[in-house]
């Protein structure tokens, strides 16, 4: 049985967000040298990873500021955490965009885009990348998980040609051929998101239009009242009379000072930890107990999967063993497991700029108060 969708409740998602432009170039294929010498080339594709990767650091750095190209700020653990994919994937996404020319690294964790001029886009807001869908698995049980990055891709394309904002808009015609084309993921992957869009309640398809096979056209909206909801979040503009009356760009500037502060947090909060982390790596028997305690989660759960409870009840008091351990070893380093994570300044956003409600945290504001009353 495969995974089924549930509908989201559209009424308990964020306001309007910043959206992340994702240059269609990231999508085309491209050239690399490979290890086989200076002549030896091969055509491929940017993977789904480095495309999220990306979209956010141009995102970030593309529009000048006062002549300035801003920097974007992020660890690998800062794109793991927004994009939910694994720290390894995020460093081999960093590493094939900058292969491939897309970007370039000022120094570490600070990234430039070099796509100054990349053409078309995709949008996509911020919350598309958090959200939380419930789904039933192969045994019909109810798990919760992230929208996978295709269907985030998917997704992407669909809202981007239905919020243009023209006349007629809200309406996006295309076969899975043709979605292929622009995106680059197979047309049996692109189905798959789709289907699990429209459970969901994110997309809308015009099922009497619906394509027989994949090279006929079938006709897609985003739900109205998502869109709806988007609309109304844009005209009215966060501060009231005095945030309605600055113009474009000074709003523009302020976003990416905003969002310049709270990178600068989160990576002063991250770098932190990595240094307590690496500090107390240095110990022996710390190292040599994290090591084991990171394999014991897969052992578990191939444990409990086979239902062999005496082995789970092993690896459970094996935890405990290495847990005590490990802070054992902590407190010899004069160091507690909380500062192995980080400890960010902002308790109500975690130094995002949001609550957990999808609204604006107040600590910008609060930090800032009389420079933004100017």
């Amino acid at each position: 049985m495969k995974q089924q969708a549930m509908p989201i409740n559209l009424d308990e998602l964020p306001a309007k967000r910043a959206y992340t432009r994702i240059p269609t170039v990231l999508l085309k294929r491209i050239k690399l040298n490979t290890a086989q010498g200076e002549y030896a080339k091969r055509v491929q594709r940017f993977t789904l990873s480095a495309v999220a990767a990306g979209g956010q650091i141009y995102s970030f750095t593309c529009d000048k500021v006062n002549g300035e190209q801003p920097t974007c700020t992020r660890t690998y653990e800062g794109f793991s955490r927004d994009l939910g994919i694994s720290v390894s994937s995020v460093g081999r996404a960093v590493g094939s965009l900058i292969a491939g020319g897309m970007i370039e690294r000022k120094s570490q964790s600070e990234y430039i885009t070099t796509l100054t001029k990349a053409g078309t886009f995709l949008r996509l807001e911020n919350w598309v990348n958090t959200i939380k869908i419930k789904v039933k698995n192969k045994k019909g049980e109810i798990i919760e998980r992230r929208l996978t990055l295709s269907e985030r891709l998917v997704f992407s394309l669909i809202f981007t040609h239905c919020d243009n904002g023209k006349k007629g808009g809200n309406k996006y015609v295309a076969s899975y051929k043709e979605m292929h084309a622009v995106i680059g993921i197979s047309e049996k992957t692109i189905s798959k998101a789709i289907n699990t869009l429209i459970a969901a309640g994110l997309v809308i398809r015009a099922e009497y239009e619906r394509g027989v096979n994949r090279t006929h056209k079938s006709i897609y909206h985003i739900n109205n009242r998502l869109l709806s909801r988007n609309r109304a979040a844009t005209s009215s503009l966060i501060g009231g009379a005095k945030r309605q009356s600055k113009t474009p760009e000074e709003a523009r500037a302020e976003s990416i000072d905003r969002e310049r502060w709270y990178s600068q947090r989160r990576l002063e909060a991250e770098e932190r930890a990595e240094r307590n982390e690496r500090k107390a790596r240095t110990d022996n028997r710390f190292k040599a107990a994290d090591t084991e305690l990171r394999t014991l989660a897969s052992k578990e759960a191939y444990a409990d999967l086979r239902g062999d409870l005496e082995e789970l009840t092993l690896l459970q008091a094996r935890r405990r063993e290495l847990e005590e351990q490990r802070i054992k070893a902590l407190r010899r380093l004069h160091l507690t497991p909380d500062d192995l994570l980080p400890q960010y300044y902002c308790q109500i956003c975690n130094d995002t700029g949001f609550t957990e409600q999808g609204k604006l945290c107040g600590c910008y504001a609060a930090a800032h108060k009389g420079k933004l009353n100017k």
